[in-house]
């Protein structure tokens, strides 16, 4: 196992009941004999059926587990939160898997398992990063007239090859580094999957203890600017050593070999002091329909590192009543957070910018509304304006 075996959905006999039974007895046909061998007695009917017997069978999995049972019974947890069921929907269609029009998203993933797990899996290649992320940005030393591609597969082929021979190097496995990527307009996103560290992790079974080893995967995502050739990098791990061979080698292949990534300077906080609460409009962006600012740290000369965090309030609000200090031009920001509500979502989300060129999003989709509201208000340096001060070597 990959990790704690702990199962949301698939473990739950409220949540098993939801998966239509004649695609939860398919599923289940092949660990026949493992079932019955842990006193499970199939049913011929729903009503019948044995769901909190099974679920209990779920939720204790043992060295007579199936592997490929517990594989898929992670994959279809995962991808059964109805937050997924649009995609779900969408790749059912693509494979020609009749759904009813009441279906559940976890007969949803359970139709496409049964049909095409790999196309599942590849699903949850896309999805399964899709979490808070902090990305630090990267510009060219040089503007290049060659354009970024990140959708060219023989170039990301050889990005992939390079990776693999640097994560071998690292002692995080040969052979397991694969690419995935999406383009949503000025926008691209680089999935890369590859092994992490080996660890080891102890169980206990009919009294017996005993070592278990694994190899987990970890997905980093690079953002890509497609006009400016800017990336931005999250990597789970933090490490600036895996950092620095990841601008090496997309330099390698996107830059050319006399032109290298160094850190950028890629937004300002300048519209906070110098446009007050008009910097926090968006009706010029179709899918915002609120934003403010909830928290922020600045200095001055002569003054203190000053931090002010009002969670769920207007900052520019509090101010105009006098109960947040008012913002001058030598203020000097090193951190704002803004909080936006998305039209297509309930909730309001957060996007945190920090220093000149690291800014963390709730969800890696939101970042094409979330960069245009932010170069509509003057948050995003142009391209010309786009200085570089500090240096990184990448050699």
């Amino acid at each position: 196992m990959s990790r704690r075996f702990t199962l949301k959905r698939y473990a739950d006999q409220g949540r098993l009941r939801r998966v239509r039974f004649g695609l939860l007895k398919e599923l289940l046909a092949p660990h026949m004999a493992f079932l019955e061998k842990r006193g499970f007695a199939f049913a011929a009917t729903s009503d019948a059926f044995d769901y909190d017997g099974l679920a209990a069978i779920l939720r204790e999995p043992g060295r007579d587990t199936p592997g490929d049972l517990i594989d898929a019974l992670f994959l279809l947890d995962d991808l059964s939160d109805p937050v997924h069921s649009d995609r779900l929907a969408e790749l059912a269609k693509s494979l020609g898997v009749d759904l009813p029009e009441d279906y559940t998203s976890e007969d949803a993933a359970t139709a496409i398992y049964l049909a095409d797990s790999e196309a599942l899996r590849n699903l949850q290649f896309e999805i399964a990063p899709r979490s808070p992320r902090k990305y630090d940005f990267f510009a060219p030393r040089n503007p290049s007239d060659r354009p970024v591609a990140p959708k060219n597969g023989a170039l990301m082929d050889r990005v992939a090859r390079d990776l693999d021979g640097w994560f071998t190097e690292y002692g995080k496995g040969r052979g397991n580094v694969s690419i995935q990527t999406s383009v949503d307009g000025p926008t691209s996103f680089v999935t890369i999957r590859h092994g992490g560290n080996y660890k080891r992790a102890s169980q206990i079974d009919t009294g017996k203890l005993s070592t278990i080893a694994f190899r987990p995967p970890e997905y980093d995502v690079l953002l890509f600017e497609l006009a400016t050739g800017m990336v931005g990098i999250n990597l789970v791990n933090k490490s600036k050593r895996q950092q620095a061979a990841f601008l090496r080698i997309l330099g390698r292949h996107f830059l050319g070999i006399n032109n290298v990534y160094e850190p950028a300077i890629r937004h300002t906080f300048e519209p906070l002091w110098r446009d007050g609460a008009a910097s926090m409009r968006c009706d010029d962006v179709p899918d915002l329909e609120w934003a403010r600012v909830s928290e922020w740290e600045w200095r001055r000369v002569g003054v203190n590192m000053v931090r002010t965090v009002n969670v769920g309030v207007d900052l520019f609000a509090e101010m105009e009543q006098g109960a947040v200090a008012a913002l001058t031009k030598d203020t000097q920001f090193t951190m704002a957070k803004f909080v936006l509500k998305f039209t297509n979502h309930p909730h309001p989300r957060a996007v945190t910018l920090r220093g000149s060129n690291t800014a963390e999003y709730m969800r890696d989709e939101d970042a094409p509304v979330v960069e245009d509201w932010l170069s509509r208000r003057g948050f995003l340096l142009s391209l010309c304006k786009r200085t570089r001060e500090a240096r990184i070597s990448v050699a």
